[in-house]
């Protein structure tokens, strides 16, 4: 149960955390649920970060089986402890992420003049 004078009783939490459900389609970062009963999970806890606490960088939608359980170990504790780390395809983390040209997950370019065979 949250306490006076926490963060996540202020309107403005409140309005983030409905702006970080909608961002993440109500989907469980970790699993993959799906439903509108979701939480919001501080990847790095708040316990830890407490000036975090409405950073979009720092939060992901979770279910609540899923954000109890991770409790408040980092994401990668977490994630390693599970058997089967759920990959969502709309984002790879928190962070945003690039696909750098020397990529090994993107077909290199031929280049003019050159000998590929």
């Amino acid at each position: 149960m949250a306490k006076r004078g926490d963060p996540r009783l202020s309107k403005a939490y409140k309005a983030f955390r409905l702006k970080i459900l909608a961002r993440d389609s109500y989907t469980c970062y970790y699993c993959g649920a799906e439903n509108k009963d979701m939480t919001i999970d501080h990847v790095i806890p708040i316990s830890e970060a407490p000036e975090l606490v409405i950073s979009y960088e720092n939060a992901v939608t979770a279910c609540k089986p899923c954000n109890s359980r991770k409790g408040s170990r980092s994401q990668g504790v977490f994630l390693a402890s599970i058997s089967t780390p759920y990959a969502s395809p709309s984002y790879l983390s928190p962070q945003v992420s690039t696909i750098h040209l020397d990529s090994p997950f993107q077909s290199r370019p031929v280049r003019e003049g050159l000998d590929n065979g």
